[in-house]
């Protein structure tokens, strides 16, 4: 699954476009999702991944062959099975993004 990601400046229409497109039949346009990067808060996947990866009691120091690009895969995986989750909930097949910072 690849997310068509909306892109402007605050108060442009972002927000009026994904609830356009969320719409149509086939598009679910999510709710904004700061926990991936961290656009709003201290807290997010990518803090998390970045600390697995780089600290002294992360898995990639402590578990042979673990390398950042697995934990970033591993990442990935994660978002594809929340969001097949939250397409198959809604009965689409396109999902729209819309976060800022994402």
């Amino acid at each position: 699954m690849t997310p068509i990601f909306i892109v402007g400046v605050p108060r442009s229409g972002t927000t009026l476009l994904r609830v356009l497109l969320d719409s149509h039949s086939n598009v679910a346009g999510a709710p904004e999702t700061p926990w991936i990067t961290g656009g709003y808060s201290d807290r997010s996947l990518r803090e998390l991944i970045e600390f697995l990866g780089e600290s002294k009691l992360g898995p990639v120091n402590n578990l042979s062959g673990l390398d950042s690009q697995t934990l970033i895969g591993a990442g990935r995986l994660f978002l594809d099975r929340i969001f097949d989750t939250y397409l198959k909930a809604r009965g689409k097949s396109c999902l729209v993004l819309k976060t800022p910072d994402d």
